[in-house]
């Protein structure tokens, strides 16, 4: 699964691998085309107080995809800080 996410590859709710993401999280959700399964791995960590590298170690990516992944969240959330976007996430039930 971590292969997948680290390709980018979007993950859906029928992938049964989703042990970081509860199924409770897609009920009941539409999830917009865009996000992928990396996007909402990074938004989870977000989420706990993680920064950027401690993200990257965690999901073993490099901070620059961290990063780009927090400034494409940003950006199609329409807001400027990290608290706003996991606001956003955990009121439509994201993460």
């Amino acid at each position: 699964m971590i292969r997948r996410v680290r390709r980018g590859e979007v993950v859906t709710p029928g992938d049964a691998d989703l042990t970081d993401l509860s199924k409770r999280q897609w009920e009941g959700s539409r999830l917009p085309s865009w996000l992928t399964a990396q996007h909402l791995f990074v938004l989870e960590l977000v989420g706990k107080g993680l920064k950027s590298k401690q993200i990257a170690e965690e999901l073993e990516l490099p901070a620059s995809v961290v990063d780009k992944r927090v400034r494409e969240l940003l950006r199609e959330f329409g807001v400027r800080q990290r608290p706003a976007a996991v606001a956003i996430a955990r009121e439509r039930r994201w993460i």
